[in-house]
């Protein structure tokens, strides 16, 4: 009774990993699935192993945000983001100058491959 007991529990277990796996892409699948259904993602980084450990991000700030050279709102501009912009960024964060104009205060920024972005103007999705 047992062994039965823990065979049906194994195959249980296979078949949530199995559900897990599919339920979580790997970066470059979820970028193809995104396009696919019309929500472009931008792809933000400059190898394979950028994009194996990054996080997908929207942004979420009325007239975008501003890549900036540096971590400070002083520093020159690379690039920008329009708002609602789906792209694949880090997932780490580093401390800059603090900036007020997202919807929380912060002095976190994130590295987006060519620069930095304000992370408090982003969503998470």
């Amino acid at each position: 009774m047992r062994q039965r007991i823990l065979i049906a529990f194994a195959t249980l277990l296979g078949a949530l990993a199995l559900t897990a796996s599919s339920a979580y892409a790997a970066p470059s699948q979820a970028v193809a699935e995104s396009t696919t259904a019309g929500n472009q993602i931008v792809q933000v980084g400059s190898t394979e192993a950028d994009a194996q450990a990054t996080c997908n991000y929207r942004v979420n700030v009325s007239g975008g945000v501003i890549i900036r050279s540096e971590p400070n709102v002083d520093s020159r501009r690379v690039g920008s983001l329009a708002n609602g912009t789906r792209f694949s960024a880090t997932c780490d964060n580093v401390e800059g100058q603090f900036y007020f104009d997202c919807p929380e205060w912060s002095a976190l920024w994130k590295w987006v491959g060519n620069g930095y972005i304000k992370t408090k103007c982003l969503a998470r999705v």
